[in-house]
């Protein structure tokens, strides 16, 4: 988050890239570009920041495992030798291929630029409007009041965050007044918090998307018919009201409205005869009269992966996922709920190991086109080719190379939306709900604003707490 940390760019809340540490930037060829880096800023512990130190922070990023895939994978960095200090206050930055959009990932608030004297984890030194104070692992974080902040002074002299993983524990922290503001409050308690006159809740549509993520490689999965008619079978509005208690829209992309170049144009909408027609078509029909498709003598049967709880997912996915077995019943589809821990996630994900796949989109920075290249782009972070035919794949991947290499914004925004047109024709990914941030407060709470890159994007600088 950002009140530890500043990063070169920062994204406000429409979604556009601010000044950070760079005060300006410039392209210089087609592979490098050149930051100026603003002047007088200095490190929680004390050195300065400069152009050495955002070496420094290349170079320490690219010996980590995690943080060497998203710099080669989204910043084409694979070398601190890609990273050139040419004066105290401004560095060069060259990326293997031409990359129009670094700039707006380089506001990815996970790269937040610490001192160079830093060693490991335990205690970051960076620049932001509040300094460390102390830290119980998955229980709280102190932070005190940075005075030499180079930007806003933060209003707050102390800064408390403290982790509470069951959502009803946590709306109860609030209501006892052991803590002061919640975010991710549960949809089913907005009402009862709303009604609360000492409190204040706030909503935002958010640029999350909730979906389910498709494995077009496993049977039956791998015929177009059947991805084609979940997406017809599944009744986003009724989604909407019983599961999100309203807080959430229906879905027509798996990018978020919030993002200029979402395009909804290919969009399916709820129709449960042409899903039993695209089914009849793949040829299943129920031979003994249980309700439930088959194909060759046998019921057809789909598992959905989904996690009921764990870092972004939300409490009501557990039962978003029991209303999608409903639905999918209604049209002949047999699901099999299959839950797993968080800790499994992400090798479940990139293994591939699943049919359907409760997730959502969130974009990590101002650029957003990673919710692309990282899912579809056969080079990017996530396992390829589980969800497109190799045909479609390569017209995918060459519109991807023009859009994140063009300097021209119309034709970037052209190619991302055939890319999402591609994404919807080939039945890859369902679009479920446009989902809401909630946050919930004590009256006392004043300035705080709900950041589109939620808790990782905000900082705490103008809120203050009326006695």
């Amino acid at each position: 988050m950002g009140d530890l940390g500043s990063w070169v760019f920062f994204v406000d809340n429409d979604m556009k890239i601010q000044p950070g540490l760079a005060q300006s930037w410039e392209r210089m060829d087609d592979r490098t570009w050149r930051f100026h880096l603003r002047e007088g800023v200095k490190f929680h512990d004390g050195s300065p920041f400069n152009a050495e130190a955002v070496r420094s922070a290349f170079e320490n990023w690219l010996k980590d495992p995690l943080f060497s895939n998203v710099l080669s994978s989204r910043l084409n960095i694979s070398s601190p030798d890609q990273v050139k200090v040419v004066d105290e206050y401004t560095v060069d930055i060259a990326t293997n291929k031409p990359l129009s959009v670094l700039p707006g990932r380089l506001s990815n608030p996970g790269l937040a630029i610490v001192s160079p004297k830093m060693k490991g984890y335990g205690k970051p030194d960076g620049t932001g409007p509040f300094k460390f104070v102390s830290i119980v692992p998955m229980q709280s974080l102190e932070l005190e009041r940075n005075d030499a902040y180079w930007g806003e002074a933060p209003k707050l002299d102390k800064l408390t965050i403290k982790t509470i993983l069951d959502p009803s524990t946590k709306v109860m922290a609030l209501e006892s007044g052991e803590v002061d503001l919640i975010y991710a409050v549960p949809l089913s308690e907005v009402a009862s918090l709303q009604a609360r006159p000492d409190l204040q809740v706030l909503v935002k549509l958010s640029p999350r998307v909730a979906d389910l993520k498709v494995n077009a490689m496993a049977a039956p999965l791998n015929d177009i018919r059947i991805r084609q008619a979940i997406n017809y079978a599944i009744n986003k509005d009724d989604l909407v009201e019983h599961v999100c208690d309203g807080l959430a829209k229906p879905a027509k992309s798996f990018i978020s409205p919030v993002i200029s170049w979402c395009d909804e144009s290919a969009g399916y909408s709820y129709d449960a005869e042409k899903a039993k027609q695209l089914l009849a078509d793949a040829g299943l029909k129920d031979t003994n009269g249980d309700g439930y498709l088959d194909r060759d003598g046998k019921t057809v049967s789909i598992n959905l992966t989904y996690v009921p709880s764990g870092l972004g997912f939300q409490p009501h996915y557990i039962t978003m996922a029991e209303a999608l077995q409903e639905q999918l019943k209604k049209v002949g589809l047999k699901v099999e709920l299959k839950p797993i821990d968080y800790a499994s996630y992400w090798s479940t994900y990139l293994g591939g190991q699943y049919e359907l796949l409760m997730d959502f989109n969130s974009p990590w920075d101002c650029d957003a086109s990673h919710l692309l290249s990282d899912a579809f782009g056969s080079s990017g972070g996530f396992k390829p080719g589980l969800n497109m035919t190799r045909e479609h794949q390569s017209q995918v991947d060459a519109l991807l190379d023009e859009a994140l290499t063009t300097s021209d914004a119309k034709v970037a925004n052209k190619d991302f939306g055939e890319v999402q047109m591609i994404v919807m024709q080939e039945a890859a990914v369902v679009p479920l709900v446009y989902e809401y941030d909630v946050v919930a407060s004590k009256k006392t709470v004043k300035g705080f604003e709900i950041h589109p890159l939620t808790a990782w994007g905000l900082t705490m600088t103008n809120v203050s707490v009326q006695a």
